[in-house]
C-alpha cells in the first residue's frame, strides 16, 4: 500500500511539474508573441508604400520632430543652454509636439481604411476629442503611478521599483497602442481589463521596445526615434491580427484595479473640474 501511494505521490508530482513547465512556455509564447507584433515594420512600410496620404504624413512627421528635437540640441552644443529662455523654449516645444502627434496618431488611424482581424471591418472616423482626452488622462496617470511607487518604495528596495516601474510602464505603453482599436470596437472598459488581465504576457511583450526606449531618452535623437516608434506602435493594432485570451490558457490573469482606480480617479477628477469650471462662470456671468 505505501509503494502504491509512493507512486502515486511521484506521478502527481511528475504531472505538476509538466503543467508548470506549459504554463511557462505559454507565458513565454504569449511574451514573444507580443514582441514579435510590435517590431512588424514591414505592415507600415507596406502601407507607406502603397498610400500616399499615409506616406505624405508620415514623413512630415519625421520632419517636424527631427527639427524640434535638433533646435535644442543646437543650443547645447553652442553652449546657449545657459540662458532662462532656453528652458522655456525647451518646454513649450515638448507641449507642442506632443499636442501635434496626439492629432497627427488620429490622422494616420483615419487614412487607414480597413482593420485586419478574422474578416475585414471597415472602419469609419475616428473622433479625436474623447481619443485625445484619453491619451492625455493615461500620460498623467502613468506619470502619478510611477512616482507615488518611488515614493513609496525609494531607496528601502530600489530593485524592486526599477521592476515595478517597468511592468507598468510595458502594460501602459500597451494601453495606450491599443486604445484607439478599442474605442473604434466599442469595446468598454471592463472588457478591456479582461482582454489585457488574461493575457498580459503578450501586452508585456508589445510594450517592451517602446519602455526601453521611454527610459533611455537622454538625448534628442533618442526622443524622435522614440516618438517615431511610438507612432508605428500605435498604428500596428490596426493591421495585425489581435490576440485575443483563449478558452485553455494556462496560466493565471492578473489583476490591474489599482491601475484603473487612479485612472478613474484621474477622471473623476477631470470631470469635477470641468463642471467647477462651468459653475464658475455661469456665477460670473449672472
Amino acid at each position: 500500500m505505501s509503494k502504491k501511494l509512493k507512486f502515486n505521490r511521484f506521478k502527481l508530482n511528475k504531472l505538476n511539474k509538466l503543467s508548470y513547465y506549459s504554463m511557462l512556455r505559454e507565458i513565454l509564447l504569449d511574451f514573444i508573441s507580443g514582441l514579435i507584433d510590435s517590431i512588424r515594420l514591414n505592415l507600415i512600410f507596406q502601407q507607406i508604400k502603397n498610400n500616399q496620404k499615409i506616406r505624405t504624413l508620415f514623413l512630415n512627421y519625421v520632419k517636424i520632430n527631427a527639427l524640434v528635437y535638433f533646435i535644442p540640441h543646437i543650443l547645447t552644443y553652442f553652449n546657449l543652454h545657459q540662458f532662462i529662455f532656453k528652458y522655456i523654449f525647451e518646454y513649450t516645444t515638448a507641449l507642442i509636439i506632443f499636442i501635434y502627434n496626439l492629432f497627427y496618431n488620429i490622422d494616420l488611424l483615419n487614412s487607414i481604411n480597413y482593420i485586419k482581424i478574422k474578416t475585414n471591418i471597415k472602419m469609419g472616423s475616428l473622433d479625436k476629442t474623447p481619443l485625445i482626452i484619453t491619451m492625455i488622462i493615461y500620460q498623467f496617470t502613468i506619470y502619478i503611478a510611477t512616482e507615488i511607487i518611488k515614493i513609496i518604495l525609494h531607496d528601502n528596495l530600489w530593485f524592486l521599483t526599477i521592476f515595478i516601474n517597468t511592468v507598468i510602464l510595458m502594460l501602459y505603453h500597451s494601453f495606450y497602442c491599443f486604445n484607439s482599436l478599442w474605442y473604434l470596437l466599442n469595446f468598454d472598459s471592463h472588457k478591456i481589463l479582461d482582454i489585457t488581465e488574461k493575457i498580459w504576457p503578450y501586452y508585456l511583450g508589445y510594450g517592451m521596445i517602446a519602455t526601453i526606449l521611454y527610459v533611455h531618452q537622454f538625448n534628442f535623437i533618442m526622443h524622435a526615434i522614440y516618438n517615431v516608434y511610438m507612432t508605428i506602435i500605435i498604428l500596428l493594432p490596426f493591421l495585425i491580427n489581435i490576440k485575443l485570451p483563449s478558452i485553455n490558457q494556462s496560466y493565471m490573469k492578473i489583476s490591474m484595479k489599482p491601475f484603473t482606480l487612479l485612472t478613474k480617479s484621474m477622471i473623476y477628477s477631470l470631470h469635477y473640474l470641468y463642471r467647477f469650471y462651468v459653475f464658475s462662470n455661469n456665477m460670473l456671468r449672472n
